[in-house]
């Protein structure tokens, strides 16, 4: 038997192919690359890198800004915030600069929060890793313990820490 498509069948069928290409484009996932950063303190700018995965259909962009954890804006660090943007087929990553400030004092680490938000062109943001954190290590002589996430060291009460039992309690 032979059959024959006729042309309204081939028409149908691209009229629909075209029409659900937008339901499979993939504009993908935005996140921080790591759900912390180490800078030292010295350092002058920490370097916090995002990434695009899941896609790269079409242009997408991401908001981003920083607040104070345990670092205080304006003595610590240099507050920052924006907008990233990919074009289509881009999956590069970007970077985000956040001057780091000396401030010469004897100090523990300290952390900044940062934060991915408002993805545009249908992107959409990985709920693991939309925010991460940078944590500024002291050099000038701080105490032992600091605050940075997963620290188990002796000072440490953050929460992460395992090392078991009180940490302000000397022996």
């Amino acid at each position: 038997m032979n059959a024959r498509l006729s042309l309204p069948f081939f028409a149908t069928l691209v009229t629909t192919l075209v029409l659900a290409a937008p339901l499979l484009a993939r504009p993908g996932e935005l996140k921080f690359d790591e759900d912390s950063f180490e800078v030292l303190e010295e350092a002058g700018t920490a370097l916090v890198v995002v990434e695009r995965s899941r896609g790269e259909d079409g242009m997408v962009t991401v908001q981003y800004s920083t607040a104070d954890g345990s670092a205080v804006e304006g003595s610590d660090y240099i507050g920052v915030s924006g907008t990233l943007q990919w074009g289509p087929g881009d999956g590069s990553d970007r970077v985000v600069q956040i001057p780091i400030l000396d401030d010469g004092e004897a100090e523990g680490a300290e952390t900044i929060q940062l934060t991915l938000f408002n993805p545009g062109g249908g992107a959409s943001l990985d709920p693991e890793r939309s925010t991460s954190v940078v944590v500024i290590l002291g050099s000038d002589g701080g105490p032992v313990g600091d605050d940075s996430p997963g620290d188990d060291s002796p000072g440490d009460d953050s929460p992460g820490d395992d090392n078991g039992g009180d940490d302000n309690a000397r022996n």
